[in-house]
């Protein structure tokens, strides 16, 4: 596995499943969910994108800390889900 959500504080399957990801070329994992998220001092919504910087990846997933790359609400999305992300 590489990236266990569970491990890095995603454990509400109903709201927290990733339904969006793209890793950039120094290995932080840009993600959305289906629906809300709380991870360690960080929440948001699915029209938001979040960052999990430093992964530690495989069967103990962890982030070293996690920051907002967008905030869909900001640009008119609220409501409306972040199922795909792409990174130049």
């Amino acid at each position: 596995m590489y990236f266990d959500g569970s491990d890095a504080g995603l454990a509400d399957s109903s709201d927290e499943d990733v339904d969006a990801l793209a890793i950039a070329p120094d290995g932080a994992i840009y993600m959305s969910v289906v629906r809300k998220f709380s991870v360690a001092g960080l929440s948001g919504s699915d029209e938001d994108v979040f960052v999990c910087s430093g992964p530690a990846l495989g069967a103990d997933t962890s982030c070293a800390w996690f920051s907002t790359f967008f905030d869909g609400s900001a640009y008119g999305l609220g409501g409306n889900d972040v199922f795909a992300i792409d990174l130049p």
